[in-house]
């Protein structure tokens, strides 16, 4: 099973396993490493997710609404408008969601899922930025 490590600014790390039979996963972890900058989505509710630094578009793949605390997840504008640039984003949920935004519900890629042992280290991660801002990351394979 294939991992990848996130390094946050504040030091705190966190271990994902990715999903083995997601292609979306194979296709991110071949482009690793990445540098980005976590937020925070009040849209989803308790989630923190970084813009991926890519061009290659990902197709959608086994899409849920509905996510999980641990689940590490790929969106995508797919419903984009014509002149809207295409973005790429790894969302992390820090408790049981529903995936949306201001356009409706947003389908996403479930990709992985961060290690239970790591489970407090996101949920204290996803309210310190929730209520301090961003911070700085680091995706790379473990």
């Amino acid at each position: 099973m294939k991992k990848i490590k996130i390094t946050f600014q504040s030091g705190k790390s966190l271990f994902v396993h990715l999903n083995e039979d997601s292609r979306t996963a194979r296709e991110i972890y071949k482009m690793l490493p990445f540098k980005s900058e976590a937020v925070h989505s009040r849209w989803s509710g308790r989630e923190i997710n970084a813009e991926l630094p890519i061009d290659q578009k990902i197709p959608p793949e086994d899409q849920t609404i509905y996510t999980s605390l641990g689940e590490v997840c790929y969106w995508s504008n797919w419903r984009r408008g014509e002149n809207e640039e295409q973005k790429h984003v790894i969302a992390i949920y820090y408790g049981a969601e529903m995936t949306r935004s201001k356009c409706g519900e947003e389908p996403v890629n479930v990709i992985g899922r961060v290690k239970e042992c790591d489970i407090e280290t996101l949920t204290e991660l996803g309210e310190m930025i929730w209520l301090k801002g961003a911070q700085k990351m680091y995706m790379e394979r473990a």
